[in-house]
């Protein structure tokens, strides 16, 4: 899978993965979710450690993965897409 494979996009609504999420952080500006379906286990030949959505007002506006160059490694690789401006 490639990032752009990825079934979220900026700017999407919370309640398309409500049931795929669990509660991380909750601020005044934002919240933050763990992806807990587990079906994203690589991206580019890198295996995924974690997925965390950031949403503010429910609309989807960073994605963080977390990824492992190979299952045994320490080396910790994070992609982040974000909007320009929140």
């Amino acid at each position: 899978m490639t990032l752009n494979d990825l079934p979220f996009e900026l700017g999407m609504q919370y309640e398309n993965w409500e049931f795929d999420l669990e509660p991380i952080k909750s601020t005044l500006y934002f919240d933050k979710y763990r992806y807990i379906k587990n079906d994203i286990k690589e991206i580019s030949g890198l295996n995924v450690k974690s997925i965390n959505l950031y949403f503010k007002l429910d609309i989807l506006f960073k994605i963080e993965i977390d990824c492992f160059k190979a299952a045994h490694s320490n080396n910790l690789t994070v992609f982040i897409v974000d909007t320009p401006s929140i």
